[in-house]
């Protein structure tokens, strides 16, 4: 009896020798995987940050863009009001400019007649 209770004991030792092992693997594993998270947490923040300043930067291109893009029309409006104020203050200036318009307006139609 005394040697089936040793060989017992030897069995639950040796379970509990492979437990511990196991339970210290799984704790070195845990901290592993916590550390590679916060490294992870802090990648994850500056390229949070990144975007963020890229979206910024867009945001003003997008802006100076629509603002260029007003400007100019503006300029164009004003330089076609500058063009037309001085047809008008010349008649055959004026008159040229009206016959022209008619010429360009038929051979368009002409050139999409002959296209179709």
């Amino acid at each position: 009896k005394i040697h089936e209770r040793n060989d017992e004991l030897a069995k639950l030792k040796k379970k509990n020798t492979q437990n511990v092992q196991v339970l210290t693997h799984t704790k070195e594993k845990l901290q592993f995987v916590q550390a590679k998270t916060i490294a992870s947490k802090q990648i994850l923040t500056k390229l949070d940050a990144s975007l963020n300043s890229a979206r910024d930067a867009l945001a003003k291109a997008k802006s100076d863009r629509e603002s260029l893009r007003v400007s100019l029309l503006q300029q164009k409006s004003s330089k076609t009001a500058n063009n037309q104020a001085t047809l008008i203050h010349s008649p055959l200036l004026l008159a040229d400019y009206k016959k022209r318009k008619i010429e360009i307006t038929d051979k368009t139609k002409l050139l999409q007649d002959i296209k179709h």
